[in-house]
């Protein structure tokens, strides 16, 4: 028998919920609400359990996890914290998300810088909550009547949890909107081994804020802005009055000029075309294999792995394959994803829901169309193997424009 040999440096064993719940820690979260439902809930309790949290400066502080009446009160309440400039955050799943829809409105005509992480799961209403899906991606876009910006985000694996969790209270702060960080089953139930987390490699940034002055200077925290970012006023300092309502305002106090209505519309609308000019390409797209393969697998959120793999069984065949996953969900990342679109001959989109709303949106957003969309919705993951057969039935010229991938053995 072979001697064991130690690891030459430190490694984890983490689902995402975990790797989510640390990465909130790491940035920083002040306040966390929730109110409990599957597969959500085990982040929360995952907080609950570790009350005080040593900061990089090893002072400690004590992050506040509240579980509220309902998921309508778990929103405003997290709401009402980021005002205050405490970073705050609310976690569900499912059709918690549709009871949020209006706190969510509220945040986005507010300006509130809002972390919302959501775990999808098999739906609809009830569903199957316990197995995964990844059927909210178009829900996520469009929760909440009216327009108003709002950033989508997904993860592709454990690690990578940890490290959007800190990127979206930064996401939300510098950008003042709610940011929603979706996950699903799968992920929450994965375990990953990974290498010792680097709370470090993301820099926490607050973005832009005004102070109270003592001359009593009108602060304008709605401030009509170039780049629709104005100074963020928080509530809270002494014998100041805060004015900040769910209908339209400049000043805080409503108004129904059409002038200002299509002003205020812009102002807030602007920050969704800064977005991926200013973010990193890393941070909106993650690339894999050769550039100039003729075949580019794209996927979302927790099908990473299973194109990885599938990637990684046609390339030992001699295929060339390229794997691009998509992080940015909204704002759509239409010029990056394009960029990798134009150097494949055959593109192949993989999700886990029956429609391809991830495709659906590709077409809408940049008018590309993939040769293929391969789709399960089972309630189980997409297994690599499964997916390497329908590649290798749509490399010999064999594979419909809509592939299923049906179970129980794919």
């Amino acid at each position: 028998m072979t001697e064991a040999r130690s690891a030459p440096r430190p490694y984890m064993l983490l689902n995402a919920c975990q790797s989510v719940a640390l990465g909130k820690l790491a940035a920083g979260v002040g306040l966390q609400s929730y109110y409990p439902i599957s597969p959500a809930t085990d982040e929360s309790a995952f907080l609950e359990a570790h009350p005080t949290v040593q900061r990089r400066d090893a002072t400690a502080y004590h992050p506040q996890i509240v579980q509220t009446e309902d998921e309508i009160a778990a929103i405003t309440l997290a709401a009402g914290a980021a005002l205050t400039g405490v970073r705050a955050a609310t976690a569900t799943s499912g059709p918690g998300l549709s009871l949020m829809a209006e706190g969510l409105g509220w945040a986005g005509m507010n300006e509130v810088p809002l972390v919302l992480t959501h775990y999808q799961r098999g739906g609809p209403s009830t569903g199957m909550p316990t197995r995964t899906e990844q059927g909210d991606l178009q829900f996520a876009i469009h929760a909440g009547h009216g327009e108003f910006p709002r950033m989508v985000i997904a993860s592709g694996g454990v690690e990578q949890a940890f490290y959007d969790a800190m990127l979206a209270f930064n996401y939300a702060e510098r950008y003042q909107l709610p940011v929603i960080h979706l996950l699903d089953k799968h992920l929450t139930s994965r375990y990953e081994t990974i290498a010792d987390l680097d709370s470090a490699a993301v820099a926490i940034d607050r973005g832009e804020r005004c102070e109270a002055n003592a001359a009593g200077e009108r602060l304008r925290p709605f401030r009509l802005d170039d780049d629709g970012i104005s100074p963020r006023a928080l509530l809270g300092p002494t014998g100041c009055q805060h004015w900040q309502t769910g209908v339209e305002h400049e000043s805080g106090l409503v108004t129904e000029n059409p002038e200002l209505r299509e002003r205020m519309m812009e102002k807030r609308a602007a920050r969704l075309t800064a977005i991926p000019r200013e973010l990193p390409l890393v941070e909106q797209i993650c690339c894999d294999g050769d550039e100039n393969a003729p075949l580019l697998l794209i996927g979302w959120g927790s099908t990473r792995g299973a194109l990885l793999d599938a990637a990684a069984r046609l390339r030992r065949e001699g295929q060339q394959v390229r794997v691009m996953t998509v992080r940015l969900l909204w704002p759509f990342p239409a010029e990056a994803i394009r960029a990798e679109w134009e150097r494949a001959q055959t593109r192949v989109v993989v999700e886990e829901n029956h429609s391809g709303q991830f495709n659906a949106l590709l077409r809408e957003q940049s008018g590309l169309r993939s040769e293929h969309l391969v789709v399960k919705y089972s309630g189980r993951p997409v297994c690599g193997d499964a997916l390497a057969d329908a590649l290798r039935r749509i490399i010999a010229g064999e594979g419909e424009p809509r592939m299923v991938l049906r179970n129980p053995w794919e």
